[in-house]
């Protein structure tokens, strides 16, 4: 008779458990940011923020989430929720979390628009993506190997004349882009202290050999100037151990946007209680505390608050 009873209770138990995880799974709700996406040309890109609301707490479902392009020839989507153009066209990007299904419509327009690299735009925020103008490299008083660049991208004018004006051009070179010092240290070719940065073939390398090779000029006419930058979330709640994925926008003086996610420079004021790496990819450590992750982008700040 005890045994019925002990039983009983525990399959009691164990069907309260289950009741109390289904309800807790239908008050999750999950939503993406942005709710569509326009890409305008080839270089564009944008990293997609899945957050799931449980018990009204955000948690982060980015990394967790499984993403499907239903035109791979239009866009393709990374694992992580990076969507980048194939061709010019609209699609649906389909984000799936358990059984939370949300589509994303995406529009590609320009893709084969023929556009100058602009210096300011493409290719200064590169020094920063690469650390190479923090104060331990080529940022310092006195620079690094004969070559200095302002401090955190300061003087785009400064930075300018030191890459195309000083070693006798040789840094960028028109005539001979391969060969030009950025690439070929950048690249690991010939020694360079700060080690490859932009290994050959890669998009950056890329870019800055396009821009070398169309002259190297100093900015594209009428080309939009940067106004500021957001970051999302602002505010996070995280348990230890867990990830937060940030979105950092970029808004120009024409009224367009820029996903500017992997181009940014982040820090956190506390790692000992919150990382962060250099996708926007924010870790909880296992302690407790609080921290603040500063996006940094071409002289503009956006920040996340997180308490672990």
């Amino acid at each position: 008779m005890k045994s019925l009873l002990y039983q009983c209770l525990v399959c009691l138990l164990l069907c309260s458990a289950v009741s109390a995880r289904a309800a807790e799974t239908s008050q999750q709700t999950v939503s993406v940011h942005p709710e569509q996406v326009q890409l305008s040309g080839k270089r564009a890109r944008q990293q997609l923020l899945v957050t799931g609301l449980n018990n009204k707490q955000s948690i982060d479902r980015t990394r967790d989430g499984q993403y499907q392009s239903d035109q791979p020839a239009v866009v393709q989507v990374t694992s992580a929720g990076v969507i980048e153009p194939v061709s010019n066209g609209t699609a649906t990007v389909t984000v799936t979390d358990g059984a939370v299904k949300i589509k994303v419509p995406v529009v590609v327009k320009d893709f084969d628009k023929q556009t100058l690299i602009d210096f300011e735009r493409d290719v200064h925020p590169l020094f920063s993506r690469f650390s190479c103008n923090g104060g331990s490299c080529h940022g310092k008083q006195r620079g690094q190997g004969g070559f200095q660049l302002s401090m955190f991208a300061f003087d785009p004018e400064f930075d300018y004349g030191a890459l195309t004006k000083e070693s006798r051009g040789r840094r960028a070179s028109p005539l001979a882009p391969d060969q030009s010092l950025v690439l070929l240290k950048g690249a690991g070719k010939i020694p360079h202290g700060g080690g490859k940065k932009l290994p050959e073939g890669s998009k950056y390398y890329n870019i800055m050999e396009q821009w070398i090779a169309e002259g190297a000029t100093r900015s594209v006419a009428e080309a939009p100037k940067l106004v500021k930058i957001s970051a999302e979330p602002t505010e996070r709640i995280m348990q230890p151990k867990t990830k937060q994925q940030m979105v950092v926008t970029a808004f120009y003086s024409d009224g367009s946007t820029r996903d500017v996610t992997d181009l940014a420079e982040y820090m956190s004021s506390e790692s000992v209680y919150v990382s962060v790496d250099e996708h926007g990819l924010v870790t909880a450590g296992s302690l407790m505390g609080e921290a603040s992750i500063m996006a940094r982008y071409m002289g503009n700040f956006a920040s996340l608050n997180v308490t672990v």
